[in-house]
């Protein structure tokens, strides 16, 4: 079940996190210069004032000279900027020629205002200059543009986001940076700004201006923004350390391998190798790797970050402003699995008549119906060498095969599979599965045959279990006490359909937001299912406010006024008062009145908007309560459920989830695929 997590008021929060000054760099505090006027304001301007000499006298008389169209210089205009509301018959002809600057100064000053209005100061710097107090500014918003809305001014923001972003990793600090904009921005745009800027995903995000210049909107937003301090910086740290060890080792890792003679070599595999049979080049890699890995992951540096880091917590779920990152995902299936080429292996120091296959634990084989084998055997049981006289290729060795079944990860496992060994995010043809391991189906096969049996079954190896992953597999088998504990899976999200419904006028079901595709997400931790619910969504479910209202005032002022006939007929007619129907529909009134005071008190409570989305919520079928944990009599949440017809939950709000699939999935023939890279 999930509990929604305590979030302080926004003051304080913002307080806690050490947040007193948002750093704010738009073009509208550039001073202003010609280039930057929008050249037919420039020329309507001029129409206007070239043909009339009492206005060329009011600006003589203020001692600015505009004679010609090329007297209007970065001065000229400056002065006119300066006295735009002092010149008396100027005033329109003035808001013709500065009418951009007037509207981005406008939309910069409702942003400040907003700021401001949380108790936080702003710092405020153009395309040119710099933020007085930058190093106190642990949230800086960037605009898109810093000038025109071309490439040039994409280029002085990007410019402007590495300049800070250098000077605060020179003070050991990074500020998050919020790109935002007045034109709307796709996902790429936004992503590709990243990257050009160098910036880590931890400290970035994007908030158009439209949602900065809506007070409790920006409130949110800075609020879920500030909720991920200091976790982010110290997270963008580490990989800071990470990439100059990566950097330091390169050189130092070349030296090693190039220093080592070929004796070295000779000796390894004559003395190491001879009777082994473990094949020269992967030895040399492997051995290699370690050394990377001890340069790198074991440097002090990194090893001090990684301290820093462990002392960090989550206390809640940072609220979701961007897509899920795959590579999360990509990095845990590089971390289980190595892909390997299709063609099933021979020793490579093999001849046509020892033409034997080289396996190694944990190497996986599968076929066209994506039946799956994995090899179980001790890694020295299976090596051999054709010139070696003590380590010939034993043909009779039993190979153990340990069968699995892909699951795909849209469905949740069943009881019996919850006791079963998983090995969760294998991806196959693009397609995510979880892998479910069946101890009681193993099987053997004779070494000498087996190469006969994959290619006559049409099995191919293109996997191999690492080895962590496939120790614990085969010590599940064999029932050894030294079982090695795996890291936990991450987080594997899916996409989901949400859609907010509440009821009519006839208390039947009304939908209220959605349905979106977009803005909710499943996701399975530990084999269990829970949603996600993006920062959108909480917006889309607020902008219903005002209709939810009417519904609910319509339905109580329906109900008082029945109950109010009922009482006057009784009356009239002398009759006892209909005790059970007025009871009824008093009970009835009681609960729209005790919604609208929920609601009332959820619409004005940031923290309790915050909490519905920082969490994630269960979507088990076997949860006692659809209600959802702390929004008891606002929120239910139904899965994979149709809700038509009379509205049945006893919460004002239900929320449906639903697996997305597409149209041609109805049937279940095309499952969800992953994103190719």
């Amino acid at each position: 079940m999930s509990t929604a997590p305590v979030v302080p008021e926004s003051p304080t929060l913002f307080k806690t996190k050490g947040i007193v000054d948002i750093g704010m760099i738009d073009d509208a505090f550039d001073p202003l210069k010609v280039e930057s006027l929008v050249d037919a304001d420039v020329a309507s301007f001029w129409a206007e004032l070239e043909h009339e000499e009492a206005m060329q006298a009011e600006l003589r008389a203020v001692g600015i000279g505009l004679e010609k169209k090329a007297d209007l210089n970065d001065d000229v205009l400056r002065q006119l900027w300066a006295q735009r509301t002092l010149i008396a018959g100027l005033e329109k002809l003035l808001e013709i020629l500065f009418r951009r600057k007037h509207q981005i100064i406008a939309d910069a000053e409702e942003i400040r205002s907003n700021i401001e209005a949380l108790h936080l100061n702003v710092q405020e710097a153009g395309t040119t200059s710099d933020l007085s107090n930058e190093a106190r500014c642990k949230i800086i918003l960037l605009d898109y543009y810093l000038g025109d809305q071309d490439e040039a001014a994409v280029e002085a923001s990007v410019a402007k986001a590495i300049e800070i972003y250098q000077r605060g990793k020179d003070r050991g600090e990074y500020p998050v940076f919020v790109l935002m904009s007045s034109a709307p921005l796709s996902s790429a745009h936004i992503e590709q700004f990243r990257k050009r800027s160098d910036l880590i995903g931890g400290i970035f995000h994007h908030i158009p201006k439209t949602d900065l210049k809506n007070k409790e909107t920006l409130e949110r937003k800075l609020m879920a923004i500030a909720m991920s301090l200091p976790i982010a910086p110290s997270m963008v740290s580490l990989i800071e350390a990470v990439e100059r060890a990566l950097t330091a080792s390169r050189k130092l890792l070349s030296e090693k391998m190039r220093d080592l003679s070929l004796e070295d070599y000779a000796y390894i595999d004559r003395l190491a190798l001879k009777e082994d049979g473990q094949p020269f080049g992967e030895y040399i890699l492997w051995l290699f790797g370690g050394e990377l890995h001890k340069l790198v992951f074991e440097s002090d540096e990194v090893r001090a970050k990684c301290l820093e880091v462990d002392k960090t917590t989550f206390p809640s779920l940072p609220v979701k402003q961007l897509v899920p990152s795959k590579n999360l995902a990509s990095m845990f299936r590089s971390a289980q699995f190595q892909d390997l080429p299709s063609e099933i292996p021979v020793h490579p120091l093999g001849d046509k008549e020892n033409e034997h296959l080289l396996l190694s634990l944990g190497d996986i084989f599968l076929d066209q119906k994506n039946s799956l084998w994995m090899i179980l055997n001790p890694e020295c049981d299976l090596a051999y060498s054709p010139k070696s006289k003590g380590r010939h290729f034993s043909k009779d060795k039993s190979i153990v095969l340990l069968p699995g079944t892909l699951q795909l990860l849209t469905d949740a496992p069943s009881q019996d599979d919850e006791n079963r060994l998983r090995t969760e995010l294998f991806v196959h043809n693009n397609i995510e599965y979880r892998i479910i391991w069946d101890f009681k189906r193993v099987m053997t096969k004779a070494y000498g045959e087996l190469k006969g049996w994959l290619e006559a079954e049409g099995y191919q190896r293109t996997y191999r279990l690492r080895l962590m992953y496939a120790l614990q597999a085969q010590q599940r088998f064999t029932a050894d006490f030294g079982r090695v504990g795996p890291p936990i899976a991450p987080p594997i999200f899916m996409p989901a359909t949400v859609e907010v419904l509440s009821f009519d006028a006839k208390s039947k079901y009304r939908s209220v937001s959605g349905p979106s595709e977009s803005l909710a997400a499943l996701v399975n931790i530990k084999g269990k299912r829970s949603c996600l619910f993006d920062l959108s969504f909480l917006e889309n479910l607020l902008a219903s406010a005002d209709g939810v209202n009417t519904v609910l005032d319509d339905k109580i002022t329906q109900l008082t006024t029945l109950a109010a006939e009922l009482t006057k007929k009784a009356e009239a007619e002398s009759k006892p008062l209909p005790a059970t129907e007025l009871e009824k529909l008093n009970d009835r009134v009681e609960k729209f009145n005790n919604h609208k005071i929920l609601f009332a008190s959820f619409l004005k409570d940031r923290e309790a908007q915050l909490g519905l989305i920082s969490v994630a919520h269960s979507v088990d079928e076997e949860r006692e309560s659809n209600a959802v944990t702390g929004y008891e009599g606002l929120f239910d949440l139904e899965f994979e459920r149709e809700l038509r017809g009379q509205y049945s939950s006893k919460c004002l709000f239900t929320i449906s989830v639903k697996v997305n699939r597409r149209a041609s999935d109805a049937d279940g023939a095309e499952p969800i695929r992953m994103e190719a890279k």
